[in-house]
């Protein structure tokens, strides 16, 4: 048996069991073949206007989605509350004020909102409301400055015309139809905008935008004019001078009865409008944005109450079931229901006659009631308005506290309830009608449970209470807090993270995805993944994604996407489903890393491998064909020091050994292209070097295009390796022809700049005094500063991959600056390339003659020379010139040989004279195994291909002697006669001997 009773208010909480769940809308199907659509527009203008401006979007909408036949219906102001309400239209395009009313009534949600073009080209989606008056108006400044004075609005109906001015006068204290002169309405914004600037009102409302706009067209000068009340919001938001709170402009709603499929198609076709497609140019638009919040627009009718807030604020009994909602709704019933239990045992006590077992079933209706009341999960509290103790809880409440109800009952609420909210009770001190808000509840160990909690005033039998209802949010909160963390995560991860909605519909994007893409969060939201695709792509590819992860698995592969500004970036994605607890797939996330720089990076590594292998290919290559070269050049050498040849014959041998000459420089400029070449600098006539280049570098740009050369005569001297040259011309001049496409000229000049001359150099490090300028200058498309900013970076290109190797600029910028010389450059798009340059100019050294060379005339000799080489025949022609220069000659075609050689007359051998590379033992290892046992003796290494071993060789600061294959009778002298002196060869030189 119950020892605790409820006081009766509190049996108020049946409610909770006898509520009801209101029916859903079902979507009607679709019909056959195309589907109608019809999009009621609410014409303010007339119907023929109405059309005009809103059928070539019917159009649009035609073409976006071919399924569906969409049609403009014009409304009156009359008519579009009706043909919603009849499910008539699908959507409806109306003024803020319109949806709002449609949205509370019939259920119409926006699903896209205008952007509006303004006459000064720009794009807005929000608007306000202006007050103003003429400049010259001393008396008129604040809006209290309008008692007593004439007003003219736009219209009664007018949004940003008079009911946004009309709420910022009531919250000023002033009553336009009270404290207003007089009150007109002008029927269009240029119309008040006239009667304020002609005296004939002292002030107006119109929309913001308007003064701004015929200032504009020529109608009127803006600085007549001055704004009461301005607000000074983010000009982000509102673009023009305004003086009240912005809203924003016209919503495409769809009605309670048309389809999610259907809504989500418009929206995706309209949020993707072009603004110069001819329905923006119709409805002179620049296109749809996400729709905005018309909580602005809430406020004001509310405020105003205007439709549908008509009896907002007004505290009654219908009010209040809709503010508490089907829970008062069910107190309500169940304060009936106790009523009439009341009233029927009234009616029991004044008559006798009725029986006990009506008496007993009385009795089981309140044990029922009061069963009710203990079993709700719900929590209830009921207060007594002037103690604030707590006079009733259910069970649910005490186990929220923490403590048992006897423990809580008569206690002051604050105690448990909002312990930090004393004296300020929303309800009973601030005079609210209802309280509706997350609160704390205090427990018996000190912590802090966190409620959603309802309060309403209420009296029974004169007495004022208090009945607080709690929802415990304990775990929501934790969600709330799990999902923060997740939120906070996301927002600083480095990859891009972006959620859609199971249609491709962006829902989130992180701050990654932002920077990455350009694209801001605002920009994207509400709109399809499409909007990044760069076209790379078929659809092939974006339907097997689409299949994947519409199966629930996840897909993996990567992307190439464009940026906001039309750059492309690749992006490696991961994209997986999200599952409700039904199952269902809700949403897609995607977790993207911008790999752009990687892949750049591996090409480039390819691209160097690949070059390497060129050049090992022909390095390698270049290797026999200097030996061969050298055999020829050697025995044909020989052939003309000779008496015997015949005139004839003398003339085709020179022929076959300027033609040997020939391919050997062939093989130094291939070697140098490879970039396996050992540079040998030289004093250099520039103009003699470059035209005899000029036939090769106009065979390399075609006939189309013009070559122009332009020597400076008397041209100092630069020292330089002539093949870097040839490199450094081919590589400008190939660069200026494909900057010119066809039909251009390429021009090349020499010229000397004086040290006195003043010209700037392109670097710090540039040479000083005078210098010898080669200038390439081109007709073409000319550079960007960007690109000009990274046009002598290795591997940077402006060409297709594949095309280019992003090396030829980069090569010719490291040889000139080996040289000491720097190279500037001045160009701009469409006007042409200019590359400057400089070499430092050389001082000209005596040129030895043979007679006053080393060793006499030839180099001649009469040491004993160990000559190593694995080629037969040029270890023949090499024994054959220097036994002819009178040397000794110990040879061996390997290493095993030479070591051999070297133990048996080791003490006879003056120099080692080895190739660099030979198979087994190089020349490098073989030279010190030799020393090992003739530590005095001096080497000489050749070799026709520069590789790393060789190349180190070849070094001017390297300590050993070096010589490039192929050389001719005289070189191979000389270098072997330096050689020995530079070792103090133990016999001294002979006389020179003929040969």
């Amino acid at each position: 048996m119950r020892t605790r009773r409820w006081h009766p208010a509190g049996l108020l909480l049946l409610a909770a069991a006898l509520a009801v769940v209101p029916p859903h809308s079902v979507a009607a199907p679709d019909a056959g073949g195309r589907e109608a659509v019809r999009i009621g527009v609410l014409a303010k203008r007339g119907a023929e206007q109405c059309l005009a401006k809103w059928g070539p979007t019917a159009d649009y909408l035609d073409a976006a989605i071919p399924a569906c036949d969409f049609t403009i219906v014009p409304l009156g102001f009359d008519e579009i509350q009706r043909a919603v309400d009849r499910g008539e239209v699908e959507f409806i395009l109306a003024n803020s004020s319109f949806y709002v009313d449609l949205e509370v009534r019939h259920g119409a949600r926006r699903i896209a909102t205008l952007e509006n073009l303004h006459i000064d080209g720009t794009s807005h989606t929000v608007f306000a409301g202006v007050l103003f008056c003429r400049a010259d108006r001393d008396d008129i400044r604040t809006i209290g400055d309008l008692k007593g004075r004439r007003f003219m609005a736009v219209d009664r109906g007018s949004l940003g015309g008079w009911h946004m001015q009309w709420r910022e006068m009531k919250q000023a204290g002033l009553d336009p139809g009270r404290d207003l002169a007089d009150l007109e309405f002008g029927g269009s914004h240029d119309a008040v905008v006239y009667a304020v600037r002609d005296g004939l009102a002292d002030a107006g409302a119109v929309r913001s935008d308007t003064i701004e706009r015929m200032a504009l067209e020529g109608k009127i000068d803006a600085e007549a004019f001055r704004i009461i009340n301005e607000h000074h919001d983010d000009p982000e938001e509102v673009h023009f001078r305004h003086s009240t709170p912005h809203y924003p402009e016209w919503p495409l709603a769809r009605a309670a009865h048309t389809s999610d499929r259907l809504a989500k198609q418009v929206a995706t076709a309209l949020l993707s409008m072009p603004a110069d497609d001819p329905a923006a140019v119709a409805a002179r638009c620049t296109g749809w944005s996400p729709p905005q919040n018309y909580q602005a627009v809430r406020e004001c009718l509310k405020e105003l109450r205007f439709p549908p807030y008509e009896d907002y604020g007004r505290v009654s009994f219908a009010a209040a079931v809709r503010k508490i909602g089907l829970w008062l709704g069910g107190l309500l019933l169940a304060a009936a229901v106790s009523g009439h239990f009341v009233v029927r045992n009234a009616r029991l006590r004044t008559n006798l006659r009725r029986s006990e077992e009506v008496a007993a079933e009385r009795a089981q209706a309140w044990d029922f009631v009061q069963n009710v009341l203990d079993s709700l999960p719900v929590g209830v509290v009921l207060i007594d308005a002037e103690t604030r103790r707590v006079r009733d809880v259910n069970p649910a409440a005490a186990q929220m506290i923490g403590r048992p109800a006897e423990a809580v009952t008569g206690r002051v609420c604050h105690d448990f309830i909002c312990p930090n909210r004393t004296g300020a009770c929303p309800v009973l001190d601030d005079h609210q009608d209802i309280d509706h808000s997350e609160r704390v509840l205090l427990q018996a160990d000190g912590g802090e449970r966190p409620v959603l909690k309802t309060a309403v005033p209420m009296k029974v039998a004169g007495r004022a209470y208090l009945l607080e209802t709690f929802l415990d949010i304990s775990d929501r909160k934790r969600a709330e807090a799990e999902r923060e963390r997740l939120a906070i995560a996301m927002d600083q991860a480095g990859e891009m993270i972006v959620i859609t909605d199971p249609a491709g519909l962006i829902k989130y994007v992180n701050p990654a995805f932002e920077r990455i893409t350009g694209y801001t969060r605002a920009e994207v939201t509400g709109r399809s993944t499409s909007l990044l695709r760069s076209g790379r792509h078929d659809e092939s590819f974006y339907r097997e994604l689409w299949e994947t992860i519409g199966r629930g698995e996840t897909w993996t592969g990567t992307f190439v996407n464009r940026r906001r500004d039309g750059t492309l970036f690749t992006e490696a994605a991961t994209i997986s489903p999200v599952r409700d607890a039904d199952g269902r797939i809700v949403s897609y996330v995607a977790v993207k890393r911008d790999i752009t720089d990687r892949i750049a990076l591996e090409e480039q590594y390819r691209q160097a491998q690949k070059m390497e292998t060129v050049g090992r290919l022909a390095g390698g290559l270049a290797h026999d064909y200097n030996n061969m070269m050298g055999v020829i050049l050697g025995y044909t050498e020989m052939m003309l020091d000779g008496d015997e040849l015949t005139p004839d014959v003398r003339g085709e041998v020179a022929e076959i050994q300027a033609a040997a000459r020939r391919s050997a420089d062939l093989t130094r400029q291939l070697l140098g292209f490879a970039r396996r070449q050992t540079i040998k600098p030289q004093i250099l006539d520039l103009n003699r070097t470059v035209a005899n280049l000029l036939k090769m570098v106009q065979r390399l740009i075609g006939e189309d295009i013009e070559l122009a050369w332009e020597p400076q005569e008397g041209l100092w001297p630069v020292m330089m390796d002539p093949t870097q040259i040839d490199q450094v011309l081919v590589n400008l001049c190939v660069n200026a022809r494909d900057a010119i496409g066809h039909d251009g000229r390429i021009t090349i000049r020499t010229a000397n700049v004086a040290d006195d001359d003043g010209a700037a150099p392109a670097n710090a490090d540039g040479p000083t005094g005078d210098t010898v300028v080669l200038t390439v200058s081109d007709d073409g498309c000319g550079m960007t500063p960007e690109v000009l900013a990274q046009v002598f970076e290795p591997f940077f290109t402006t060409k297709p991959r594949g095309e280019g190797t992003g090396l030829g600029l980069a090569t010719v910028y490291g040889i000139v600056c080996q040289n000491g010389g720097d190279i500037g450059i001045d160009t701009a798009p469409e006007r042409g390339t200019e590359f400057r340059i400089r070499l430092p100019r050389h001082a000209v050294a005596p040129v030895e003659t043979e007679e006053t060379a080393p060793g006499g005339r030839d180099g001649a000799g009469r040491e004993t020379i160990l000559l190593v080489e694995d080629e037969p025949s040029f270890l023949r022609a090499v024994t054959l010139m220097l036994t002819r220069a009178g040397y000794t000659v110990l040879s061996a075609g390997d290493a095993g040989a030479a070591l051999d050689l070297a133990r048996e007359r080791g003490g006879d051998c003056d120099l080692l004279l080895t190739d660099v590379v030979m198979p087994g033992t190089s020349g490098p290892e073989l030279a010190a195994q030799i020393r090992a046992l003739l530590p005095n003796l001096p080497c000489l290494f050749m070799s026709g291909y520069a590789d790393d071993e060789a190349g180190g060789l070849a070094d001017p600061d390297s300590p050993h002697a070096f010589i490039p294959k192929p050389f001719n009778r005289l070189e191979l002298a000389a270098a072997v006669r330096r050689t020995l002196d530079r070792h103090g060869a133990r016999a001294a030189a002979p006389d020179p001997v003929g040969v």
